[in-house]
């Protein structure tokens, strides 16, 4: 279990360091820090993709949480302003762990004992996020006052106070469900609480400060608004939940929610209980990066998040992932379905190197994702021994990948007489090393990269054991000339490109080592 005690938490610069994330399989997330205060534009409670698995949109932001102790009251949240943090309730967390949910464990110094934990979860499948307060008082109870802090925004911007800010609320009948809808086009959040009140009292809060933003230079201010604040009674032992969706949260119940999410990761962690505590950690989180999503054809398929918290589906991550996150851990109708799915996104011999929101077009510039997606395919065969999958769907796209290399696609990707693979001009970053500032390529490899003429040949080598004629090159005149114009004889390691009658790049990188981890 990972944890972190007092001397951790309530030190806020060494607290504010360290991040727990809760996926929901659909894109969306609830992300923050281990003292729940904000340090990307990216955290919130509830970040709902509204186009699984992209279109992600932060609607609650936070919750500002006080505990009143015999009439003496406790901020528990904690955030930083201009200057200031305020409140610092991290001063009264004792403990924060991963149960398997984040759990926060707070101690009150009140004359009697009281201590409340907070458990934050998303469930599988449900763009939502429930929230659990249990509280243990030796003097009875406590009161708790939860204020909901709104946003409504996309995920990669900054929000300030404005007029088209729809600042009208609605209170169920109950006063415990609070329906309020920023702007017009995206989904009601609802905040339903049971057992507590609803007291409005709407207002800004600005300048919340991300510091994390601030020292990548970018916009790190941000005005946030409230629509009031909820209010309870704890008891000794007993416990609440709330919870914030996208759907109607009348007919959800979260304690059950919450108890059949944490059976279903008992169930997927049971086949690693033996292991190592690392390759049991690993297995967990691999699934945060698997989404669903609806295909062109509106049936439901796999996809592989590069990252969190800023990325979507990526060509050459989701490739070379795929057999870490699905075929290690036996999910292979996932592997077949993110196969699939880059098989059909296909176009000109490349596959995207981003498949964006559905309303925009995907990115096809990258000279290696379409070849990592051959190795891919051939371990998806390893471990499943698949053939009928991999040779009805698969090889003909594989097969149309080569041909259209062979006689040239974008970006002057194109075999050249000697076998090679070129790849790229001025301008263009078509490998992993891709950092671009403006018109400034910061590593120009353009010419014939050694990984990917170490996969081309791995491309050649895999249809060839398919059985599959392919036109062009032969892999044997592929491997002799890249052993001759890669080889570094001086220096006793491979070139990291080469290109025609220019010198070498003799530069030392770690590409050249892709060329010993293929299998062929």
């Amino acid at each position: 279990m990972i944890a972190f005690g007092p001397d951790i938490c309530r030190d806020f610069d060494r607290a504010a360091a360290r991040e727990w994330l809760e996926t929901n399989g659909l894109g969306g997330y609830a992300s923050s820090t281990i003292i729940g205060a904000n340090t990307r534009r990216y955290h919130g409670l509830l970040v709902a993709a509204l186009t699984p698995p992209a279109g992600r949109t932060v609607l609650l932001s936070k919750l500002e949480e006080t505990a009143a102790v015999r009439d003496q009251e406790y901020p528990l949240s904690c955030n930083q302003y201009p200057g200031v943090i305020h409140p610092q309730g991290h001063r009264y967390l004792r403990q924060f762990a991963l149960e398997p949910f984040p759990t926060f464990h707070y101690e009150i110094p009140s004359a009697l004992p009281a201590r409340l934990d907070k458990t934050i979860a998303m469930c599988r499948g449900r763009s939502a996020v429930i929230i659990r307060y249990r509280a243990s008082c030796a003097h009875g109870s406590m009161s708790l006052v939860v204020r909901p802090i709104v946003n409504c925004r996309d995920y990669h911007h900054l929000m300030k106070e404005n007029p088209e800010f729809n600042t009208s609320v609605r209170v169920g009948e109950g006063g415990d469900l609070v329906t309020v809808q920023p702007y017009p086009g995206v989904p009601p959040l609802y905040l339903y609480f049971p057992g507590s009140y609803f007291e409005p009292g709407p207002d800004w809060y600005r300048n919340f400060e991300y510091r994390e933003e601030a020292a990548r230079g970018l916009d790190f201010r941000e005005d946030q608004w409230s629509p009031g604040c909820f209010i309870c009674r704890l008891s000794s032992g007993e416990t609440r939940y709330l919870i914030a969706s996208t759907e109607p949260p009348e007919d959800l119940d979260p304690a059950r929610m919450l108890e059949q999410e944490r059976t279903r990761r008992e169930l997927l962690a049971r086949p690693w209980r033996d292991e190592p505590e690392p390759v049991r950690t690993l297995a967990a989180a691999a699934e945060a990066f698997i989404v669903h999503r609806r295909d062109g054809s509106g049936r439901r398929a796999c996809g592989l998040v590069a990252g969190y918290h800023w990325f979507e589906e990526w060509g050459r991550d989701a490739m070379i992932s795929l057999p870490g996150l699905t075929l290690v851990t036996g999910r292979y109708d996932a592997a077949r379905s993110v196969l699939r799915t880059f098989a059909e996104h296909c176009d000109q011999g490349m596959i995207p190197n981003r498949i964006p929101d559905p309303s925009a077009s995907p990115d096809y510039n990258t000279a290696d994702a379409a070849l990592w997606m051959f190795w891919a395919a051939h371990k998806y065969l390893d471990y499943t021994g698949d053939r009928e999958f991999v040779r009805g769907v698969m090889l003909p796209v594989l097969l149309e990948i080569i041909s259209w290399h062979v006689k040239g696609t974008r970006h002057g990707i194109r075999v050249e007489d000697d076998g090679l693979l070129r790849a790229g001009d001025a301008g263009t970053q078509l490998t992993w090393m891709d950092a671009k500032v403006g018109d400034w390529v910061v590593t120009p490899r353009w010419g014939k990269p050694v990984e990917i003429n170490a996969l081309w040949h791995h491309a050649l080598r895999f249809v060839e054991e398919l059985g599959a004629a392919h036109p062009g090159p032969r892999a044997d005149r592929v491997a002799e000339t890249f052993a001759a114009r890669f080889w570094n004889e001086e220096a006793r390691y491979l070139n990291d490109v080469v290109d025609g009658e220019s010198p070498a790049d003799a530069s030392l990188r770690p590409n050249q080592i892709m060329a010993l981890s293929l299998p062929l």
